[in-house]
């Protein structure tokens, strides 16, 4: 038993602030199954196929096949039962039930069609051509069994609300054909049509490019087995024909039977527009005013759609035909005015217009008006931290110092870091000093020395003065000295130049004389050029420290 694929939608209005523009929800019926088209992939391409709604319950696949019109299944447009009539209003979206919609002008059914598996094709004219969308041509050729060819379809994607809309596409061959329709089947895995898939192309490679070759009608029960599409070139000649197509709510009409509706009725810009039947229990689906009207049997009131406006961007309107992008949307602050899509074909909105995400699509909207106010200014960032301490500087907390490691001096701290005893490696002017009770030392700043101590420049001396020993070069402090009251013991005091300082004591190494005084009493004075340098053993420093605690 086979089923028609078309799946009942509500066209619900974009909401930005009010309303008004449409889109499709599921409201699948529980006879129907919800599958997508059967072993499909998502298909990123082939934008002429969009999303066909009619009336207010129906939502199936459709193909551009020239600007203005679109390719679809009987079904889709018609009644489910006798006497068939057309369901308004007819939208085809362009990039699925959230893109730019554009509002039919005519749509017309075969005549033929009865409900069973034959004839089941429509055509739909648009108001306006749609720009940036390359349609698809249709197939002339005849097909043949075994042809390859590619299913499209926006078939249902699960069992919630809102899965219909996700475009796939899925290959397969064609396994059965008569004059009118073909068929292939999803053995082996290969791809199907399912709800919601109604109305789309099967494409076929021919000459190098894709051509429409079958229009998907109908499945089999579960949608696993048979699939069944009317041949494009058996009803190419009715499908490029216009004669008979009917106007569709607002569309231009001279007479009665114009129109879908078989209601014409004259407006205040002196044309004719095709119009519903309404009633205080029954309003015109759009906004449009109901009004009396005479002359029409036993229709005593009806639609009156709304004219005068060029539809230009920002320009009031009540209904998608006013609007030339067939956008008119509502915004509490602003009123409702036609908008434009701005996503399509990635173009910017014109200055005054912001290009705002929607559920449409990206729509124009005046700037500002849905702008989020600007956020606060940041936070001005936390001050630096200050610089750690270097070795030698004051501290009181270990942490101020780069080490880690401040030592207690009693009245003050200082910045020192260990060191090896055995082989310092403490900077220039400082020393590694034992501390009681640990194996390594501490790079504390080098003392001044005292009389005999080691230096290599003056600084090296509390006094100030690095005298040098003629006989063994050896650098040492002196200090200045009166002859008359001596040097301490060891020491003799000594002439260097003007002044008189104190040396080691001379020794007879043989008990013979000392050695004479060959100028400068013995010694000079050390200038900047020495070089040598000659470490010293310093008592134990006693200080306590403390150190940054680190984990093991």
């Amino acid at each position: 038993m086979s089923s028609k694929l078309f799946v009942c939608v509500g066209l619900v209005l974009l909401q930005l602030g009010a309303a008004c523009a449409p889109s499709a929800q599921l409201e699948e019926p529980a006879q129907r199954h919800q599958v997508p088209l059967v072993n499909g992939v998502v298909d990123t391409g082939h934008p002429a196929v969009g999303v066909l709604a009619s009336g207010e319950d129906a939502a199936c696949t459709a193909t551009l096949f020239e600007a203005d019109k679109v390719l679809t299944a009987a079904h889709c447009v018609l009644s489910e039962s006798t006497p068939y009539t057309y369901k308004e209003p007819v939208v085809f979206m362009v990039g699925g039930p959230y893109g730019t919609a554009h509002m039919a002008r005519g749509v017309l059914a075969h005549p033929s069609y009865n409900g069973a598996r034959e004839d089941d094709v429509a055509v739909v004219l648009l108001a306006k051509p749609v720009v940036g969308v390359t349609p698809i041509p249709l197939g002339t050729a005849s097909t043949y069994l075994g042809e390859p060819i590619t299913l499209i379809g926006y078939g249902l994607v699960g069992g919630g609300l809102g899965d219909f809309g996700t475009k796939r596409k899925a290959s397969n061959v064609i396994s059965d054909l008569t004059q009118t329709w073909f068929a292939f089947t999803g053995a082996s895995g290969a791809g199907t049509v399912c709800s919601g898939d109604s109305g789309g192309p099967s494409l076929a490679v021919r000459n190098g490019r894709e051509e429409i070759v079958g229009v998907h009608s109908a499945t089999e029960e579960g949608c696993q087995t048979y699939g069944y599409d009317m041949r494009v070139d058996y009803y190419y000649s009715w499908i490029t024909g216009t004669e008979g197509i009917l106007n569709t709510y607002g569309g231009i009409c001279e007479v009665g039977g114009d129109c879908v509706s078989g209601l014409c009725i004259p407006a205040d810009d002196g044309a004719s527009y095709c119009t519903d039947e309404c009633s205080s229990v029954q309003p015109c689906f759009r906004g449009d005013d109901c009004v009396s009207v005479t002359g029409g049997g036993s229709i005593t009131e009806a639609c009156v759609p709304h004219t005068g406006s060029s539809g230009a961007l920002g320009e009031p309107c009540q209904t998608h035909m006013e609007c030339e992008s067939s956008m008119c949307v509502e915004i509490a602050e602003v009123g409702t005015f036609c908008s434009a899509n701005c996503s399509v074909s990635a173009q910017d909105c014109p200055s005054g217009y912001d290009c705002i995400d929607s559920s449409l699509g990206s729509l124009c909207v005046p700037e500002g008006v849905l702008t989020p106010p600007l956020p606060p200014p940041p936070p001005p960032p936390p001050p630096p931290p200050p610089a750690k301490k270097g070795l030698g500087e004051s501290c009181e907390v270990p942490v101020e110092c780069q080490s880690g490691l401040c030592a207690d001096l009693g009245s003050s701290g200082v910045c020192i870091d260990l060191c090896d005893l055995a082989n310092s490696q403490c900077p220039s002017g400082f020393e590694c000093t034992p501390i009681a009770g640990n194996e390594q030392g501490a790079c504390v700043v080098s003392q001044p020395g005292t009389l005999g101590a080691s230096c290599s420049v003056p600084a090296d001396c509390q006094s100030g003065i690095c005298a040098v020993e003629p006989a063994t070069q050896r650098e040492f402090c002196s200090e200045v000295c009166q002859p008359e009251q001596g040097c301490p013991q060891g020491y003799d005091c000594a002439a260097a130049g003007n002044i008189h300082v104190c040396t080691p004591a001379a020794v007879d190494p043989g008990g013979g004389e000392e050695p004479k005084d060959e100028g400068g009493g013995g010694c000079s004075l050390a200038g900047p050029g020495n070089s040598a340098s000659f470490g010293i053993w310093l008592l134990l420093l006693l200080f306590s420290w403390r150190r940054r605690s680190r984990r093991r």
